[in-house]
């Protein structure tokens, strides 16, 4: 689920309009796919079926509709790129492909998995791509910005500061050490409150840093992490609730990981200069 729908939808709609120059109408379609319980890949059977229905009779000809490709059709909207779309966002590309404003779609008026797939990866490629664009860059801001109000939130005492110095030269320390031995990894526990003072020191003293695919490593390994966690949090009642829990379990855990992986590759420093 994405960050941005913590703030106020319009002020979302009104950057994301700005930032790609798409329409309003499209923007306020692709917001609602921001929520992962909006997505069509998310909808019941039923939910899907009922969404497909004015689309049918907009855009096709009624009299050419086939029931199997109609039901291929239902199980292709909660697949793959298109299963992340919002219903909303079907609506818009129909509109524009019938219009003629999506290229290299032949428009169809027989209801095919292949013209439907067609009409929506075009979108997908095309007026989506600058959303979803936009959409990262704002994420980042926001995420940017939220992380500079913890750290704010939180300064922590010259004793606390010292502690938190010592437990990072500790694991720098205990991770060397478990290196020469070719001993498992995980008899280290990693710790969220270490991020600040790690990532202000790669920064300050031209440390290695973390590839993005590396730090997509993490994230994927605190996502693990999140689902399990999340099983045991009171409140969780729908999929958006769970959805939900899994991610904020897996906030702090990804900030661990990061942490903990920035140690183990300036080790020495860590030890000898922090």
């Amino acid at each position: 689920m994405s960050i941005l729908i913590k703030f106020d939808p319009a002020s979302v709609n009104r950057a994301l309009m700005n930032e790609s120059g798409q329409s309003a109408a499209m923007v306020a379609a692709f917001a609602k796919s921001l929520n992962t319980a909006q997505q069509m890949r998310n909808l019941p059977i039923v939910e899907r079926i009922k969404a497909l229905e004015p689309i049918i009779s907009a855009y096709y000809v009624r009299s050419q509709v086939n029931t199997y490709a109609v039901d291929v059709i239902v199980d292709m909207m909660a697949e793959g790129p298109i299963g992340r779309l919002s219903v909303d966002e079907m609506n818009i590309a129909f509109r524009l492909a019938a219009a003629g404003q999506l290229f290299d779609v032949e428009f169809s008026f027989v209801p095919t998995a292949a013209n439907f797939g067609q009409v929506l990866s075009a979108y997908i490629e095309t007026k989506r791509r600058a959303l979803v664009a936009a959409q990262i860059k704002l994420e980042e801001k926001a995420k940017k910005a939220e992380e500079e109000k913890e750290r704010a939130n939180r300064v922590p005492s010259p004793e606390i500061l010292e502690l938190i110095r010592q437990q990072i030269k500790k694991y720098a320390a205990d991770w060397l050490a478990i290196q020469r031995n070719q001993s498992p990894r995980t008899d280290l526990d990693p710790k969220a409150v270490w991020i600040y003072q790690v990532q202000d020191a790669v920064k300050a003293h031209g440390l290695l840093n973390l590839t993005e695919a590396e730090r997509e490593a993490e994230r994927g390994r605190a996502m693990g992490e999140g689902r399990k966690d999340a099983r045991y949090t009171t409140g969780v009642v729908t999929p958006a609730d769970l959805t939900k829990a899994i991610e904020n379990a897996a906030a702090g855990i990804e900030k661990a990981y990061i942490a903990a992986r920035l140690i183990e590759k300036n080790a020495e420093f860590f030890i000898h200069k922090f």
